[in-house]
């Protein structure tokens, strides 16, 4: 099975894996999604030390330790992977 891949509104490819999906649970059965967030300096970035420290159960490797993705030219733009059950990025999955 072939790569799926979806152009975003900035023109960039979003691509994922015959194996990946949105919102597919992973080995331990965590759920996660992507979403774009903008991100400044007083947002706590999934997965990035302070929201660690807050309870935050984004995954790590994934948001690049709280750098997240370059999802656009808009440098306040990123990609984060949010895991459903955080408590303190969930609330971002159901925002526009």
């Amino acid at each position: 099975m072939a790569e799926r891949c979806a152009e975003n509104i900035w023109g960039h490819a979003l691509c994922l894996s015959p194996t990946q999906s949105p919102a597919a649970p992973d080995d331990d059965g965590v759920s996660v999604r992507f979403k774009i967030l903008r991100v400044g300096a007083t947002v706590s970035r999934p997965a990035s030390r302070d929201a660690r420290r807050r309870g935050c159960t984004c995954p790590v490797p994934e948001n690049r330790g709280g750098v997240g993705w370059d999802v656009s030219d808009d440098q306040q733009l990123k990609g984060f992977w949010i895991d459903e059950e955080c408590v303190v990025h969930r609330t971002a999955l159901s925002q526009r």
